[in-house]
């Protein structure tokens, strides 16, 4: 051991020198990194110093917002992003439905009101009925000339009162009123024909009021025999009254009265009434 020590002294006496010289390499180069490393931060900063507008360097800007505004313009910008699709979607439809229940809503609402304003009406509007006011007059001819057996030659004047009477709850204004008493074939035609209306002036029936009127006609010995033995005639009061209501609403009202017998007429009237008969194109109120 004490033989081989002055060896590996002599060894490190030798080596020393490279190993000084190889810590002074690297320290040389650790300072050129560095002084290369602060030479380029120094361009940096003059870099933009020289880029800063002449007015922040007229006001007097600091080197410190120099470098921060450097900072910022060198920060990277983060990426702009698209929001999901799925939820502007499910808005827009969230937003349709609601826009068509509105709109059944309103439909409902509007269907509601046109049915009350319907029923209501119908429950306050007048309703015009005609009827017979008093027995048939002039049917029986003068006991005079029943005596001198001239009664199959005279004709009969024949008249009856009628009744246009109003059951509603409110007003009538009457337009036109068509009536007349004439015999009628059997069976009725299908359509009644009219002709000129009895009057054509607006008269008022209050509720619960009426109006009176009369018609009548001329028969001869033989329309009078075929009306009394209803063979293929049959004597008819028929017509038909246009009113207006409150609710500025047209009606029409259709009449037909036939008058019936019992089996035996009576002297001096005819044992007989008026009977609503012909169907819907003869009786109907609208």
């Amino acid at each position: 051991m004490r033989s081989t020590l002055p060896a590996i002294l002599v060894a490190v006496a030798l080596l020393a020198p490279p190993i000084a010289e190889g810590h002074e390499a690297f320290a040389a180069d650790d300072q050129a990194v560095g002084q290369s490393a602060t030479k380029q931060q120094g361009e940096a900063t003059t870099k933009v110093a020289v880029d800063q507008p002449e007015s922040a360097v007229e006001a007097g800007a600091l080197p410190d917002d120099q470098g921060t505004a450097a900072s910022k313009k060198s920060s990277p910008k983060k990426p702009w992003v698209r929001p999901p699709r799925t939820s502007g979607w499910a808005i827009v439809w969230v937003t349709a439905a609601y826009t068509v229940l509105t709109l059944l809503q309103v439909v409902a609402i509007s269907c509601q009101i046109r049915s009350a304003n319907r029923s209501l009406a119908r429950l306050e509007r007048p309703w015009l009925i005609v009827g017979i006011k008093d027995e048939l007059h002039g049917w029986v001819v003068g006991s005079s000339l029943a005596e001198q057996g001239l009664v199959d030659k005279v004709p009969s004047n024949i008249g009856q009162e009628f009744t246009v009477m109003n059951h509603g709850r409110s007003p009538a204004w009457v337009t036109r009123l068509y009536a007349r008493l004439e015999p009628l074939p059997k069976p009725l035609p299908k359509r009644p024909d009219y002709g000129e209306p009895l009057w054509d002036t607006t008269r008022t029936i209050p509720p619960t009021g009426f109006l009176v009127d009369r018609v009548g006609v001329k028969l001869e010995p033989e329309e009078r025999e075929a009306v009394t033995a209803s063979t293929s005639s049959q004597l008819a009061l028929y017509g038909a009254v246009h009113y207006v209501d409150v609710f500025k609403r047209k009606h029409v009202t259709r009449f037909c009265l036939i008058l019936r017998r019992s089996e035996v007429w009576l002297p001096p009237l005819p044992n007989a009434w008026f009977v609503p008969d012909g169907g819907k194109a003869w009786n109907h109120s609208s």
